[in-house]
């Protein structure tokens, strides 16, 4: 294999993703994470549950999203997430390609707030408040 590291190539949901593309999902969903904590709580509170039960909600609220498609992509193309629609489609383009794995909670006692872990080794376990700390 050449040099290209990152770029190995990842099967998750028996699709092959480049890592970096991968960590490049965590990072737009860890920033709309951050600007809106609550959008991704209904989806991991499903996900204690059933990672399918989950992955179904989150499917069929971009589905009824009122916002184009095409509009969204290019937004997260750009590596913007503008609006919750954005977020929701960066979410499901992680869960699909990697599963709920890298969606976490913070594990600093008494903190609630959610995280999408973009390292490559799937390693971080605070959210970005404590991380900095």
């Amino acid at each position: 294999m050449n040099s290209r590291g990152a770029d190995r190539l990842r099967y998750g949901r028996n699709s092959p993703i480049a890592l970096g593309t991968v960590v490049w999902l965590a990072t737009l969903v860890d920033t709309a994470l951050e600007r809106q904590p609550d959008f991704g709580a209904v989806f991991v509170n499903k996900h204690a549950f059933c990672d399918e039960h989950a992955t179904e909600l989150l499917w069929l609220q971009v589905r009824d999203d009122d916002r184009c498609p095409p509009e969204s992509w290019y937004a997260l193309q750009q590596g913007v997430v503008r609006s919750v629609e954005d977020a929701r489609w960066a979410l499901l383009l992680l869960v699909l390609f990697d599963g709920w794995r890298r969606i976490k909670k913070c594990e600093i006692d008494g903190c609630e707030l959610l995280f999408a872990d973009a390292t490559n080794g799937v390693r971080r376990l605070r959210c970005a408040v404590h991380a900095r700390r």
